[in-house]
């Protein structure tokens, strides 16, 4: 549903631009100025709900008996001993580029004037054979050029999340956590409240960690992952399952 509905707000912007780019130019840019502000005035709305529902887990999670504390020293001198972790971020961070590079292909584009007025000059040859109305042909080529960056950057952004989701999802590794009888606490701010629903757990005694996969927090949009992974750096890292464990639905 929120997939479709993203699709469907997409579609509306597409052509409430071009049809302000081809019949009004004059008020361009104070619909550019009313889109970033409605964007950010939303974007504001949802993070402060996610950001008082969060502090509202992490006080929860905070006054729960403490089990474990991992801290920064630790961590740090594991990651290091992992010859394997900067080859796996490095992975991560190649499929991210993808996004990057069609977002500097479009930028570009329509930064400079003489890629601009080409592209707009070869859609335009495209669709005056048509023979219609200037301002209509205006509003087709403006409604192609928006679509087909709409549509590169789209596919980009699948192409990304299905390489990121072959490799596991997005990785993160926090620099030091706290385990309490209520759930688990990531580098003092981000709780993960029990029970904990993990998709998968993994144990690597070799390389000193614990990895729970999740399932991302906005998976339902184009532009995210469908999970994620949370590595935990620890010493006996069957020590820290045993917790997790009992604060897993597994256990109840």
């Amino acid at each position: 549903m929120r997939r479709a509905l993203n699709v469907a707000m997409s579609a509306v912007l597409l052509l409430l631009f071009s049809f302000i780019t081809s019949y009004y130019p004059g008020y361009l840019s104070l619909m550019f100025i009313l889109y970033i502000v409605a964007t950010l005035a939303i974007s504001l709305a949802v993070a402060g709900r996610g950001a008082v529902r969060m502090v509202r887990d992490l006080e929860y999670v905070r006054e729960g008996k403490r089990l474990l504390h991992v801290s920064r020293d630790v961590v740090e001198r594991l990651r290091r001993r992992d010859r394997e972790l900067s080859d796996e971020l490095g992975k991560q961070h190649r499929a991210s580029l993808i996004q990057m590079a069609v977002l500097i292909a479009a930028m570009t584009v329509f930064l400079v004037p003489s890629l601009r007025d080409a592209a707009i000059a070869a859609l335009r040859g495209a669709f005056e054979p048509l023979g219609l109305d200037p301002k209509m042909t205006q509003f087709l080529v403006f409604l192609a050029l928006y679509g087909v960056f709409f549509l590169a950057s789209n596919v980009a952004t699948i192409l990304s999340s299905r390489r990121l989701e072959k490799l596991g999802g997005p990785l993160q590794v926090p620099a030091f956590y706290t385990v309490t009888s209520r759930g688990l606490i990531l580098e003092g701010r981000v709780p993960l409240k029990a029970p904990l629903s993990p998709l998968e757990v993994k144990v690597n005694t070799r390389r000193r960690f614990l990895e729970l996969r999740v399932k991302s927090p906005s998976a339902s949009g184009l532009a995210s992952s469908a999970t994620s992974r949370i590595r935990l750096y620890h010493e006996n890292p069957r020590e820290l399952e045993s917790y997790l464990r009992m604060l897993s639905k597994e256990r109840g």
